[in-house]
């Protein structure tokens, strides 16, 4: 976001997103981790997940010109918050009913699981997202001097343009050297 949109270097920009860290560490360790004994898990995980849907929603609020400390920052607290919240207690019903012995691959198991889940749901979504501005850039006539990005032209059933063809309304240069 910071890199891009308001030009900021790499280090702002990991900066800026430390905040979702520091509340993952506090929902994991001091609001879970002393929750746990005292509140059912599935009641510290819908309210871990309620937490981080309402950081989701503020996220929605989010324009170009947004300020970090009364939208960005917010977001990413809560969703950090929710976040810890909510995944401590769901380890622990994952491994509750597992003997000692097998503790550790019950838990490398939910680990490569969730893994293979947010790689899936990753590649869900942006082929979603991918496909949506596809069809939005297609129906708009497409992007910078009327070319559609990313293969949208095939999607909008138009032929992709060629390099080696001048463009409508455009003449083609002459090479170097005078030729003509």
């Amino acid at each position: 976001m910071c890199s891009r949109s308001k030009g900021s270097p790499p280090l702002v920009t990991g900066l800026v997103l430390l905040p979702m860290v520091v509340g993952l560490v506090i929902g994991s360790t001091q609001v879970a981790g002393r929750l746990l004994t005292l509140v059912s898990p599935r009641v510290l995980m819908c309210g871990g997940f309620l937490v981080a849907a309402i950081g989701m929603f503020l996220l929605t609020l989010l324009q170009v010109d947004s300020g970090y400390l009364n939208v960005v920052m917010p977001a990413e607290v809560l969703l950090g918050l929710g976040m810890g919240t909510a995944f401590v207690p769901a380890m622990s019903m994952a491994t509750r009913n597992v003997e000692d012995r097998d503790t550790g691959v019950a838990s490398a198991m939910v680990n490569a699981v969730q893994q293979v889940g947010e790689a899936v749901g990753t590649a869900l979504l942006n082929a979603i997202a991918a496909g949506t501005s596809a069809a939005y850039l297609a129906a708009r006539g497409g992007g910078r001097n009327g070319r559609a990005a990313g293969g949208t032209r095939a999607a909008a059933g138009r032929p992709p343009i060629s390099q080696d063809q001048p463009r409508q309304g455009t003449t083609r240069c002459r090479p170097r050297g005078g030729g003509r």
